[in-house]
Parts: structure tokens; sequence; C-alpha cells
């Protein structure tokens, strides 16, 4: 059997569908056997997250349980080094991952062993090495599942019927297609017989069933967000008219559409002119969320011919310091905060003495660094040393920055993005409308700002009514009947789980191999599946199945949202923040309203921040009612009786 995994018609699925073609001439019959016999996956159009190269053109895995045999139709070494030419090898299994390009006549060429391309306006790329990376992200992608087999790669000419070093076409003998494949391996004499594998049979089976082998299913919130991305506002004209050399800043609360209209403003780029922009957020699970949604619209990030390429922050300064010699070329981690800052104050020093060229680099990491426009999410928390250095290096290009007023996880004090923009280059625009919550939760939250003597700066959206809110005194793993409830009225809805979001504090998760939650061990025991965001390797994963669950800390939270969202110990976690951003100043006679405006604020930040993120419905569990924040929260919830629910341990 043979599986094709992709978007139809796109020009990676159609080299998927040539190389099916080869595999079927090669070995009649292969695409009717059964799956028990030979499963063969190809996936047209990856896109795995957290890695270096994340775009990855066609990715196959093969298992054959008799094996599948090819004659060499060049010298394939075996494991003694020996030189295998006239004797045919079997396949037992492979894992290959191939790059896909539609050159032809002078806008290709070999140097040396290396396949060079050229885009329009564009210096020439080496498709050679932008295949080494994708199989090097491949392989860190397949062993962050605790996989290691041995990745294969191969360059396809999909125009270019020619031969040219080690590139591969469709008009080439399927016995020399797959020896260019293999050869980059070795093969082993077992029995008198030479054979081939990628890894042993049970990691080939396990890595057959990753996501990445998986058909990409989208919900509807999904395909709703996708919609939008698509609709016409005067908000995205105003963002496409930015000049070039300008810094517009688009300002408003949680959820009054900063991220979407910049996206939508980026797609919109891509798909009239073919631009390519870069969108930078701190944010480790936010940038995995709008990946996932870049990849169920099928936008590319890593192509020169276009796309929406979207990392954290420090991604990509760490890529900046490395390319620029600051940091060890081979520096893989992350730093800690002073040496990041340190860091980043060394590149702000050197960019304003013009010690380094940042148009050089550009030309040198074209994928990396070349863009025409920047879009910078949460801006209003990035440090100083971050805006001025992104200033300093895009100085041309067009720069979109969202400010989100109150929402503060790094600092307390917000960036000011223009301070050394002169005021010619400076642009405005501020969204006052609430677009992601119902009116009866965003009332909830006008009412706590009113005891709390903030103001929550958003218009009521009238043509979205309804919302609820649920209050429980206990841990949510302990209210199965509630979450039975909610699982109900969510299917009827057509709501899927990878819609929902639970968030947990700190104190709340358990130190095991991988970090989770006991939220996230309830989840499991109903048979559910969960994306353990909690644990830092998964948190740059986003999931391709809609009935994953995600559970993040609260931290984590700014620019995501959830039709449901479950607040876990949320009074507990705003005790914890307040106390520690206190110090010796918490007075436990002291009602929250009463303290000084700065502290207030902060308060403030955090609770509009965190509840802003619900879209239909909210569950609040209260641990202390008697707490500061419990009262608060306590309090709110009785004054509105008429879509609050208080509800005692598992009641119906």
């Amino acid at each position: 059997m043979i599986k094709i995994i992709g978007q139809v018609g796109s020009p990676e699925f159609q080299a998927a569908e040539r190389l099916k073609q080869v595999f079927e001439t090669l070995w009649p019959g292969i695409c009717d056997t059964p799956i028990e016999q030979d499963n063969v996956i190809v996936r047209a159009g990856a896109y795995i997250s957290g890695q270096k190269r994340k775009d990855l053109d066609l990715v196959i895995a093969a298992q054959f349980k008799s094996g599948r045999r090819f004659k060499p139709r060049k010298a394939i070494r075996d494991t003694d080094d020996q030189p295998v030419r006239d004797q045919p090898i079997y396949i037992k299994n492979f894992v290959v991952v191939g790059e896909v390009k539609a050159h032809s006549g002078s806008r290709i060429k070999m140097v040396g062993d290396e396949i060079f391309v050229k885009y329009k306006d564009k210096e020439w790329s080496s498709a050679s090495a932008q295949n080494d990376e994708q199989m090097h992200s491949l392989r860190n992608h397949l062993r962050s599942h605790n996989l290691n087999p041995y990745v294969l790669k191969f360059v396809y000419l999909s125009s270019h019927n020619e031969r040219m070093g080690t590139a591969v076409h469709s008009m080439m003998d399927p016995n020399e297609i797959v020896s260019i494949m293999v050869a980059n391996g070795n093969v082993k004499k077992r029995s008198g017989k030479f054979e081939f594998r990628s890894a042993d049979d049970l990691t080939i089976s396990n890595l057959l069933n990753l996501p990445l082998f998986n058909e990409f299913i989208s919900s509807d919130l999904d395909r709703k967000r996708v919609e939008m991305l698509a609709k016409k506002s005067p908000v995205i004209d105003e963002i496409l008219a930015t000049e070039h050399g300008n810094l517009l800043q688009i300002r408003g609360v949680g959820g009054t559409g900063k991220t979407v209209n910049m996206l939508s403003a980026a797609s919109r780029a891509f798909n009239k002119a073919g631009e390519r922009s870069l969108l930078l957020t701190y944010n480790r699970a936010l940038a995995a969320d709008l990946q996932r949604l870049m990849a169920i619209k099928n936008v590319k990030s890593d192509d020169e011919n276009g796309g929406i390429k979207i990392e954290t922050s420090m991604t990509f300064f760490y890529k900046l310091a490395r390319s620029f010699g600051i940091l060890e070329k081979e520096y893989e981690g992350e730093l800690d905060y002073g040496s990041y800052n340190s860091v980043m104050e060394l590149l702000k020093e050197e960019l304003s003495a013009g010690s380094l060229s940042f148009e050089h680099l550009k030309s040198k990491f074209p994928l990396d660094f070349a863009f025409d426009r920047i879009f910078v999410d949460e801006a209003q928390d990035w440090h100083v040393d971050e805006a001025e250095i992104l200033k300093l290096i895009y100085r041309s290009e067009p720069i979109c920055v969202a400010d989100g007023r109150q929402q503060l996880v790094r600092s307390q004090r917000r960036t000011d993005w223009f301070l050394g923009t002169s005021r010619e280059r400076r642009n405005f625009l501020e969204l006052k409308v609430c677009l992601r919550m119902k009116n009866n939760l965003y009332d909830f939250l006008v009412g706590l700002a009113g005891r709390l003597k903030r103001e929550w700066d958003c218009e009521r959206n009238n043509q979205v009514s309804g919302g609820r809110i649920f209050m429980i005194n206990s841990p949510y793993e302990l209210n199965s009947n509630l979450h039975t409830q909610l699982l109900k009225e969510s299917a009827g809805q057509n709501i899927k789980n990878i819609d929902w979001l639970f968030l947990v504090p700190p104190f709340r998760i358990l130190n095991t191999e991988n970090k989770t939650t006991e939220i996230s061990k309830f989840l499991k025991s109903q048979e559910n599946n969960v994306i353990d965001m909690v644990e830092p390797k998964f948190r740059d994963h986003f999931s391709n199945n809609p009935e994953d669950f995600r559970v993040l800390q609260y931290e984590s939270c700014r620019g995501l949202e959830g039709w449901n969202l479950i607040l876990d110990n949320f009074d507990s976690f705003l005790e914890m923040k307040f106390k520690n951003y206190l110090e010796d100043r918490y007075d436990a006679e002291l009602d929250i309203a009463d303290y000084d405006n700065e502290i207030v604020e902060f308060v403030w930040n955090w609770l509009s921040m965190v509840l802003s993120r619900a879209m239909d419905t909210i569950v609040i569990h209260i641990n202390d009612p008697r707490s500061k924040f419990g009262q608060l929260l306590n309090d709110q919830c009785r004054a509105m009786p008429d879509f609050v629910e208080i509800r005692s341990t598992n009641s119906s």
C-alpha cells in the first residue's frame, strides 16, 4: 500500500504522485498490497515545529515485511566499506526526506557536488544544503519522540530531466532513483543477501504512527480562523499600506484581533504579491499555535517564493547571534536570563557601531533573514534591546507591532517601540471591539475591573451574545460530571478537544520524566489524548489531531484562546503572583483594591490576560474562597447568577 498525505495539487503532492508511479513501476502491484505487507506513506508538504527547517517538501517512510528488491545502478557501500554493484539489495524499511525544485534551464546549476537554484531578484541558493538542513530537522524531530532511524535524503527536480549530480527526476530508471536515495546509507550482508534498513522494525512501526504521517484534520473553529484570514477589512488595508522603513503600532486589549489582523495582512501580501513575512512572538506555545494555523492553510515558512515564517523572538536572536559569530556556531541550547541579556547588549552595540553587516547575512542566509515585512506580537513585553536590534537590522522593511496593553509577563513596564523613531515614520492604529469573548464573559471581566477600580478598554460586541461561567470549589479532575457535561455540549456544537484550553499554576505540575499534571492524568484516564505543554520539550509542538486536549501553564497563555477555558487553582495562582511581586510589602489586612495603583495594575494585568482567553465558557476553580483572590472571584461570580453557576464537587 502506498498512501500520499498532503495538499492535493501542490507541487509537493504532484512530486509525491510521480514517486508513487516510480515505486509501482519498480515493484508492480505495491499500491494494492495490504498494509501489513507493504506500508509506504509519502507526506507531501510536512511542517515540523521547533526545528531550524520547519518545512519539509517530501518525507517518505516505508516498511516491507518481506523486503523489496532493487538493482543498484551505482556503487553502494556496505558496512565493510566495500562497493555493491551487480547484486540485488533488499530494502526492509527506509526513511527519506526530499527537497523539491521546479527550476530548469538557466535557473539551475551545479557547483562541485552541490545543486544551486535561482529565484527572481535573489542570490543563488543551494538546494543540496537546504536538503541537508531538512534531514537534520527531521532527525531531531524524530529524536524528540525517542526514535533514531538513519534518515536518507535526496533532491527531486520536477522540471529538469537531465542528469545533475545526485538529484533525481521522474524520467530516470526506478532502480537508479532508489539507488541514489539509498546511496547515503550502508547496506548489510545477511544470510548471503545484501539488505538495507533505516532502523529496526519496531522503530519504523512507531515512526509510521507519528502525527507527521497522519492526515491533518482541522476543527470547525480552525476553519473559521482560516476563513477570517481571507476577510477584507480596513485594518488589514492600513497594515499593508505601511510604507517601507515605517513602523505601525496596533494597540488593543486581549481578544480585539491584533494577531489575526497581522496574520491576515501577511497572508494577503503572500497571495497577492508573493511576499515573505516574519512574525515574531516571545511565547513558544503561541508560536506553535500559529504554526498549526499556517499548516492548515498550507502556507510555507522556508520558501523564497514567499510565505509566512513564525518564530519565537529568542530563537530568532540566537540564530542572529550565531550567524554573526557572537555565539558559537554549534551552540543550540538556551542561555540563562543574564547571559541572554549580555548577548543582546553586545549585538546592539556592534550593530549600532556598524561593525556587523546584516545585508551580507540576508544574502548568505535568505531563508533565515530575508523578509519583505516584519510583524511582532505582544510587542509591549519585549526587552528594549530586542526592539532596538530589530529596528536596526530591518531599517527598510515595514514593521508592524501589536501592543496588548496590560498583558505583561516578562517585565512590568511596557516597551516604547516609537523610541528613536522619527515622527514621520510612526503610524498608530487602535482596536476597540471585543472579537473573542461572548457578551456575558465580557460583562464579567468589566465587573471585575470595576471592583479593582480599573478600566477594560474595549467595546462590547453585541453580535456575540451568550457565554457562561462555572465556579467550582475542588480541582477539575474531581468534577467528572461537569467534564462529561461540557464534552457532550461541545460535541453538540462541533467543538473539538483542541478548541479547549486548560491552564495550571506551576505548583500543580508533577515532576515526572515528562512533566505532567493531575488534570492531564484525569483526561488520559477518560481515554483522551493530551498535549502536555507544561513539559518544555513539547511546548513547541502543535497537534494535527483535533481530539487532543491542550494543558499549559498560566504564564504560557498569552495570545491563545479556547472555546472552553479551564482555570485550575486560579485564586491560588493569583495569590502566588501577588506575593512574589510584593515581597515584604504584602499586607494580609489590606484589600486588593486599596493597594497602590501600580500594584493593582499588576493584579489586573494577570486577571484580564487570563480571563480574556475564553470564547464561550470559563470554569474557575477557587481553592480558598476566604483568600483575597478567592473572595474577589467569589463575589463577582455570585453577583452574576444569570450566567454563573456555582458547582460543588461532582454535582449534576
